[in-house]
């Protein structure tokens, strides 16, 4: 958001008048205040039993950017990146995550599941949306993320042969295609 813009907001709500300059003296300030407890929260990120992960694109100095945003059961990171891709997720949790990953089933996380051994809970909203966000061809959408969703399971479920989840050792793992026949 520009300066501009946070200008006329605290003018038109706010009632006062503030210069841009005023405002950049303001957020250099804050910025330099916040900055050793972001990085705190930023570095325990990694040692979380679980997170929420998404990501939204804004444009920045007219550039495409991404504001990730790393929800923890205490608290929240925000990281802005030019970059919507796995080695964000690789920089800001480290080579491996030994927590659960809350997020959509984009690529990056997938990537990142695969190269980090992080184990990944898929949002089904997004799956549910995406099945029914055309009635005209839910059957082809269903038929599709359903596959591809399926498949994605298949693949990652082998890796929790073995281990314990809550009190059950996962002995075995029997995913089966919920596509409709064709």
């Amino acid at each position: 958001m520009s300066y501009t813009t946070i200008a006329n907001f605290w003018n038109e709500v706010g009632d006062f008048t503030i210069s841009r300059g005023q405002l950049a003296k303001i957020v250099r300030k804050v910025s330099r205040a916040i900055e050793s407890p972001y990085e705190e929260m930023k570095a325990a990120l990694a040692t979380q039993d679980r997170l929420g992960i998404d990501e939204s694109g804004h444009k920045n100095a007219g550039k495409r950017h991404w504001t990730w945003c790393f929800r923890a059961p205490d608290f929240t990171v925000f990281r802005v990146d030019p970059s919507r891709g796995s080695e964000v997720l690789r920089k800001t949790l480290g080579e491996t995550f030994g927590g659960v990953i809350g997020c959509d089933y984009f690529s990056a996380y997938r990537k990142y599941m695969g190269d980090s051994g992080a184990t990944v809970q898929f949002c089904m909203a997004h799956l549910i949306r995406d099945i029914g966000s055309s009635r005209s061809t839910r059957t082809s959408l269903f038929r599709d993320s359903a596959t591809n969703f399926s498949g994605t399971c298949e693949r990652y479920s082998t890796r929790f042969i073995g281990r314990t989840i809550g009190r059950r050792t996962v002995s075995r793992v029997g995913w089966k295609s919920f596509a409709p026949r064709s």
